[in-house]
């Protein structure tokens, strides 16, 4: 049996249950300190009846960054497409409209360090240009340097355009 955890702890990149000693970790627990297993089942169940927890609220600056960087990691992993808006089939050759997305596609390049033409890597290279902003954040918020929440606040602009295409 698997019990609820706290996404907040895991301290891997990858997590992934079944292995024996994470499960004895977490049979250990419930002995060791009750309370809390109690409350980290409590916890759990609010994460899938609500989608966060009482835990989550009280930090909730370092548990968005920390599900944000997990999240565009997984959609990075996943990703089958990229946004309409990153290609250019659909531009004439030549045009104003075709120059500010020129001036668009060269100011994400610059940003994200893509170097390319192709618009699914040019979205792989703004996915992990948005995750290492959120990370960042994340690492600015336990204790980080001034250099994290700096990366944090040169991709937000970006993420804030793009926001509505992270879909898969």
């Amino acid at each position: 049996m698997v019990f609820p955890m706290e996404v907040l702890e895991r301290d891997e990149s990858t997590f992934t249950y079944g292995r024996m000693e994470e499960l004895l970790d977490r049979l250990a627990l419930l002995t060791r300190r009750p309370r809390r297993a109690c409350y980290r089942i409590v916890w759990g169940a609010q994460r899938a009846y609500r989608g966060w927890s009482d835990a989550d609220a009280w930090d909730t600056g370092a548990h968005i960054a920390y599900i944000h960087a997990e999240m565009l990691r997984r959609m990075r992993d996943n990703a089958h497409g990229y946004p309409w808006g990153l290609s250019d089939r659909h531009m004439e050759d030549t045009g104003p409209r075709r120059d500010e997305w020129v001036e668009e596609m060269s100011f994400i390049d610059s940003q994200t360090g893509y170097d390319g033409d192709d618009p699914y890597e040019r979205w792989m290279a703004m996915l992990a240009y948005f995750e290492t902003g959120w990370r960042g954040l994340s690492a600015a918020m336990s204790g980080g340097d001034e250099e994290d929440l700096e990366r944090f606040k040169m991709m937000l602009p970006l993420y804030g355009e793009w926001a509505t295409s992270l879909w898969d």
